[in-house]
């Protein structure tokens, strides 16, 4: 982890242009009841929210069947099946709100079986030269270790003389004994939202409670890792990026 001088207060990454956060429960979920018309009479969102989730002028129709509840508020997405629960917004000032959804989500189900969770940032960024993008594929992905992985053939040489070019990289590093168990993945490609000089990255905080005695940990267990966590998450995510941006 990046040491705790450096996780400031979050501000505005140069050249991002789109970005997102989602938090994901891996456990035992009752998908048919958890609905937008039961998180409204909860008070986790409001009326007005639950109607546009119900609103047949929703652009994400509302689905709820045993095995899938899925649906949108104005700010607000979730996919729920029996095995997890995912909760997104594409909207960067209400991400704190996201959290506290999910906080309060679990806080609701306390006894629901939970054994991990992943708190996510992701971020496409418009890079201002062709040299500087370049520049971040050849110091994530060295260029020319690959060339002799592929034979000689019909492969178009890419600037710089290479045939080879990043596509995706993921980098994992895995928590000690004084966190919670786990680990925070990277992965960085080439943006295909932002074309051409589009950057992608995105950061997967992700947190597991082995079982005790046989026992799963619940939904309040992370409600706690949660509401704990995501400062920090949310920081170094945004440290992390700017690492892979060059700090432009």
């Amino acid at each position: 982890m990046l040491p705790l001088a450096t996780l400031v207060k979050v501000g505005k990454m140069p050249g991002k242009e789109l970005s997102g956060a989602s938090i994901v429960f891996n456990g035992s979920f009752n998908p048919a009841s958890l609905n937008p018309t039961w998180l409204a009479d909860q008070n986790l969102i409001t009326q007005e929210s639950a109607e546009y989730a119900l609103s047949p002028d929703n652009p994400k129709p509302l689905t709820i069947i045993p095995q899938l509840t899925a649906f949108s508020t104005d700010w607000l997405s979730a996919q729920i099946n029996p095995a997890q629960a995912i909760i997104f917004t594409d909207d960067e000032a209400r991400e704190v709100e996201l959290r506290d959804f999910g906080v309060g989500l679990l806080s609701l189900l306390p006894e629901t079986p939970v054994d991990a969770m992943g708190i996510n940032f992701n971020a496409h960024f418009r890079i201002e030269s062709e040299e500087k993008w370049h520049a971040i594929g050849d110091r994530f992905l060295p260029k020319a270790p690959w060339e002799g992985v592929f034979p000689e053939g019909p492969w178009r040489v890419r600037d710089g003389g290479f045939r080879v070019g990043l596509r995706t990289v993921t980098a994992e590093v895995n928590r000690d004994e004084s966190g919670p168990p786990g680990a925070v993945r990277m992965e960085v490609a080439p943006s295909l939202v932002i074309e051409p000089l589009g950057l992608f990255c995105a950061v997967n905080c992700h947190f597991e409670l082995p079982r005790v005695a046989g026992k799963r940990a619940n939904a309040l267990d992370f409600s706690e890792i949660l509401e704990r966590e995501w400062p920090l998450a949310k920081s170094m995510s945004f440290e992390m990026m700017e690492s892979v941006r060059g700090g432009e």
